[in-house]
């Protein structure tokens, strides 16, 4: 009974679809082995690489059941999806920028949009559109602009603190403004003094 041992129409129907898909999985497995040998090689033999990676590929190269015919149909697919995608690339492009042109979803980035927004170089509008087609809420747009905010260097900062603080200990108020590497201070204290 079942496939080993048919004994109905519907047995041997189904015994036959094993038998004809493990035959092609035979096949696939030859054909794409050679290629997946000189793709593979390379990548196996890095010895840093973890060995169910390792063994994982090996099932490709050098096939152990009827079962990896499809999955290596499967991943050659993906591998010649990559390639035929990172060849059409430069096509597409030129595709999506036509489209973006007549949509203006993504002609200017939201922080494109936050500098020309301060500038006041586009309507109030325009800035809200570019933060909602960006994805940005509108706290996080906030955010976003108050973060694009001119802000002074950091010897500006160290002069700032040097006659609004202790002259002589600026890091305790430069602390209040900038969160400064305490190894790179010295070097920012002085380029404060040369001023």
């Amino acid at each position: 009974m079942g496939v080993k041992s048919p004994t109905t129409f519907g047995d041997y129907y189904w015994a036959k679809q094993v038998e004809a898909q493990n035959f092609f999985n035979e096949g696939v497995e030859d054909d794409l082995s050679p290629y997946f040998r000189g793709l593979l090689g390379d990548i196996i033999a890095v010895p840093e690489l973890d060995p169910a990676i390792k063994t994982f590929f090996m099932g490709f190269v050098e096939p152990t059941s009827q079962a990896m015919g499809g999955v290596g149909l499967r991943f050659a697919s993906e591998i010649a999806d990559s390639i035929a995608g990172a060849a059409l690339e430069p096509y597409t492009r030129v595709a999506r920028q036509a489209l973006e042109a007549k949509v203006l979803s993504n002609i200017l980035t939201p922080a494109e949009a936050t500098m020309l927004n301060r500038r006041k170089k586009i309507t109030p509008e325009l800035y809200d559109t570019y933060m909602a087609f960006g994805g940005y809420p509108d706290i996080q747009s906030q955010f976003l602009y108050q973060a694009l905010e001119p802000y002074p260097t950091i010897p500006d900062l160290v002069l700032y603190s040097r006659y609004h603080g202790e002259p002589d200990n600026v890091w305790a108020t430069l602390q209040e403004f900038y969160d400064i590497d305490p190894v790179d201070f010295k070097l920012w204290e002085w380029l404060g003094l040369q001023r």
